[in-house]
């Protein structure tokens, strides 16, 4: 169904390209967008009237993009084995 609002077929995945793409200051879900899935939330903390997030993205061969946020803005990314 390609008008099915969950259709995430848009993005790159977890990707050099996406990895490239995804910038400090973005909200979280520009990121899924870019990305084309939700990720696995691993921590979810709050504090000083902020909430604290970080997301995992895997793909294929343990690529893996990681995302810390701040009140679901980007505040810091990992990659790792990306292509």
């Amino acid at each position: 169904d390609s008008d099915s609002k969950s259709d995430t077929s848009s993005g790159t995945g977890v990707s050099k390209a996406s990895y490239d793409k995804i910038k400090i200051g973005m909200k979280k879900s520009e990121i899924i967008r870019i990305i084309g899935s939700d990720g696995e939330e691993m921590t979810n903390s709050k504090g000083g009237g902020s909430t604290f997030t970080s997301h995992k993205w895997e793909g294929s061969d343990y690529a893996i993009i990681t995302a810390v946020f701040k009140n679901d803005v980007l505040t810091n990314k990992y990659e790792a084995n990306l292509k």
